[in-house]
């Protein structure tokens, strides 16, 4: 047993987990930073602890968050614009060994100064500034942050991002990324751009709904309520990276709709934002937003 457990452990200390960080704002909440990295491949991992310091050499014993083997995000909402933070990760198996840290990545908010010189139809110029260089790449989409300008390796201290093929009278979330080679992010808060013209057929929404509390700060048993739904509708919640975490059945009682949130029953979820989408009985997308779990 005790050479079983010398496997697995030094299996669990070849793995780099690579943090990446972006900063949002959602719905006019504080700014976070979210931290991201791969998985580790080992099955029996069980969870991955996430540590925070001001300073890259001084992290604690004590990690921020724990969150379940299924999730390899951290959104940390308990951060101040101009502040550095520096985070690294572990991963801890079913034998409670315990990988290395990661190698520290440091995301800092700033006031960027960002513009947008260029506004068309289908394509958006976005231009921001830092004190230092850095390279240039922005991170946007309608629900989900789940695009990425081509990275330019041009360290510059004047940026400027141009992105194609966007929809028309589209409403765009986006984040301006200013990393240097180690991947460190020196990023501005996320903001909005509609594009001009006249909203695709597909993009168009019909119905108003509200997800309340929101923020929501829980405990196991809270609930979040989404309030406006009409008879034959149906609700899915997904995290930034488009991953599903719960979805209802179709609804029959308006107008609103209780949603039990449990982690023990769901350990993917964590604290962060969630995008909600709501479809009518025919499977067509007829209102959707933002709401943010604290946990």
């Amino acid at each position: 047993m005790k050479a079983l457990l010398n496997a697995q452990l030094a299996m669990l200390l070849r793995i780099a987990i690579i943090a990446v960080l972006y900063a949002g704002m959602a719905l006019g909440q504080n700014p976070h930073l979210k931290i991201q990295w791969d998985a580790n491949p080992e099955g029996n991992v069980v969870e991955y602890q996430v540590f925070r310091s001001l300073n890259p050499d001084a992290f604690g014993n004590e990690p921020i968050a724990v969150v379940a083997n299924s999730v390899t995000f951290f959104d940390d909402f308990d951060v101040q614009q101009g502040q550095r933070y520096y985070y690294s990760v572990r991963a801890r198996n079913d034998f409670s060994l315990s990988s290395d840290l990661s190698a520290s990545k440091w995301g800092e908010i700033a006031d960027l100064n960002v513009s947008l010189p260029t506004v068309d139809t289908t394509t958006v110029t976005i231009s921001w500034r830092t004190p230092e260089a850095y390279q240039s790449q922005v991170i946007y989409g309608t629900l989900f942050l789940d695009q990425y300008s081509p990275l330019s390796t041009n360290a510059v201290t004047d940026h400027s991002v141009t992105l194609d093929n966007l929809e028309s009278g589209t409403t765009y979330f986006f984040s301006c990324l200013s990393l240097d080679p180690s991947g460190n992010v020196l990023a501005s808060t996320d903001t909005t751009f509609t594009t001009l013209g006249e909203a695709s057929q597909v993009q168009q929404e019909d119905q108003v709904v509200i997800a309340y509390p929101n923020p929501a700060r829980l405990t196991d048993g809270q609930t979040v309520l989404f309030d406006g739904l009409l008879p034959g509708n149906s609700v899915a919640v997904f995290n930034l990276s488009g991953q599903l975490v719960w979805e209802s059945e179709r609804f029959e009682r308006p107008p609103a709709l209780r949603w039990d949130i449990n982690r023990a029953d769901n350990r993917a979820l964590g604290s962060g934002v969630y995008v909600y989408i709501v479809k009518n009985d025919t499977g067509k997308r007829v209102a959707s937003g933002r709401v943010v779990l604290i946990f």
